[in-house]
């Protein structure tokens, strides 16, 4: 909390844990709620990363003893003086400033600068890093707890390719739709089971009408050909970014009712996948 050659008391306070992620999602408004936390960890990794996340503090004049407990690196004010949030962050900064004196501006750069806010940035910097992953930490638990018999024995979901191969066959058969982005979502689907399923299930099924349309009848075809385990590495790779692509796509654009209603095992093959290997 410096104060500036001119009087005024300034200071700056870190974001908690569910403000942080608050932001972020305001900040982000087209990211999924049950993404937020991996792409908050993701776009805070350095220091000006995180400007937009610790608020600009003001001082103003209490009753009695202030009650705000500052960090043990910042100067302590008055017994009289509280924060208030100014409404800025230091993303702001300097066009919050753009009208103090030039004494003022240079202070505050000195003081940005300072090894003690360096230090307590970095701790905010954590703090950043681990709201990201305590909350998609506690989404997959959630998952977990849900998931039933589809965990293992040490509490991991247990799907492989075979069903989200599965998955996205069976959500290519939903209604062809007028909304443009899922018309071309619903087309790349086709495309992919077209050129995919027949390989998976044999050359007899060419052009797979007579696939199984249930999750656990077409995911234990699969899995008795067996034919993943026959494509070289390099295509099943690429297979299986297509398809996480495809799970995170079907996040997106569609309500979970949408997709339950087609099978809901291979909605929560989707869920897992779109959760765990977020795509943006």
């Amino acid at each position: 909390m410096p104060k500036l050659p001119s009087g005024f008391m300034i200071g700056i306070a870190g974001m908690k844990h569910q403000e942080m992620l608050k932001h972020f999602l305001a900040m982000n408004p087209q990211q999924r709620l049950l993404t937020i936390g991996a792409e908050l960890a993701i776009h805070t990794s350095d220091i000006d990363s995180i400007k937009p996340f610790v608020r600009v503090m003001y001082y103003r004049q209490c009753e009695g003893v202030a009650r705000y407990k500052h960090d043990a690196r910042s100067n302590q004010p008055p017994e009289d003086m509280e924060p208030y949030d100014s409404g800025f962050t230091l993303a702001d900064y300097p066009g919050f400033a753009s009208e103090w004196p030039e004494e003022d501006k240079t202070f505050f750069d000195e003081f940005l600068k300072s090894e003690k806010v360096t230090s307590y940035l970095k701790d905010v910097l954590q703090q950043a890093q681990d709201a990201g992953n305590q909350y998609q930490e506690n989404l997959l638990n959630l998952l977990v707890r849900v998931g039933g018999d589809d965990t293992t024995d040490d509490g991991e979901m247990n799907w492989d390719d075979y069903d989200l191969n599965s998955a996205v066959f069976l959500f290519a058969l939903l209604p062809e739709p007028e909304e443009k982005n899922k018309l071309d979502l619903w087309m790349r689907m086709h495309a992919m089971r077209w050129n995919t399923l027949p390989m998976l299930m044999g050359t007899g099924n060419k052009f797979s009408s007579d696939m199984p349309r249930s999750f656990s009848a077409l995911s234990g075809e699969l899995r008795a050909f067996g034919n993943l385990e026959k494509t070289p590495s390099k295509e099943r790779e690429w297979l299986h970014k297509q398809q996480v692509v495809f799970a995170n796509d079907l996040f997106d654009l569609y309500e979970p009712d949408d997709l339950t209603v087609i099978d809901p095992t291979a909605y929560q093959v989707i869920k897992h996948f779109a959760l765990t290997e977020p795509t943006r």
